[in-house]
């Protein structure tokens, strides 16, 4: 845009249109940042269900043969980096803790292999295992029982956290991963339930339209 002022012109350029070649290329600058956030939610994902699959291998028994996968190293990895930051703290009573983990995911994996090798696939692939809890309380449901585990394994944390710091501190964490998860699976279960139930209640209703029409 020009204008005149006192006999000398002024050149002011107005906002510039975005062209096609402007905008391919913030949208290419935008999808590294969109992945990026998107990896990072998933990691993060990741190490909650680690962690409450390290309390859950001493809770359960019996787990789906894909259920454990990735959840074993990392949780391994996230309990080494945990104890790493109580150095000055004994840190034998952590160290007994990540031994048995060890030995309880091992075996368990080592199981889940063994029924795939011999394709003894039976329930579901990612069955989260049997509570042992239910052989003391036969008169309460399995899912009764996952909703008291987190419970359970933050008050035993709160105990413990008072003779031993590292150890109790993380049975707090483990606890409150294993909270967010159990919540997470019973709400996606309930979902399902719920489809399935609309799936039913569909079909009888085609199905009488459909007998509705032979007559």
């Amino acid at each position: 845009m020009n204008s005149s002022n006192g006999g000398s012109t002024v050149h002011v350029e107005g906002p510039r249109l975005l062209g096609n070649k402007d905008r391919s290329v913030m949208q290419q600058d935008q999808v590294p940042t969109s992945h990026a956030g998107e990896a990072a939610g998933k990691g993060f994902v990741s190490i909650i269900y680690a962690v409450a699959w390290t309390a859950e291998a001493w809770l359960h028994r019996g787990f789906g043969v894909r259920f454990i996968g990735m959840k074993g190293p990392l949780g391994f990895g996230f309990i080494v980096l945990f104890a790493a930051c109580w150095e000055h703290d004994d840190l034998r009573p952590i160290g007994v803790f990540l031994g048995f983990y060890t030995l309880f995911w091992m075996v368990a994996q080592l199981w889940a292999w063994c029924r795939r090798l011999r394709k003894k696939i039976d329930g579901h692939t990612r069955y989260s295992g049997r509570p042992h809890l239910l052989r003391l309380l036969p008169w309460c449901s399995e899912v009764t029982i996952k909703r008291l585990e987190p419970l359970l394994v933050l008050a035993a944390g709160y105990f413990i956290h008072h003779v031993n710091r590292p150890l109790g501190t993380y049975l707090i964490v483990a606890g409150s991963a294993l909270i967010v998860t159990a919540t997470f699976q019973l709400a996606t279960e309930h979902e399902r339930v719920l489809d399935m139930n609309d799936a039913v209640t569909g079909q009888q209703i085609t199905a009488e339209r459909y007998r509705e029409l032979q007559t």
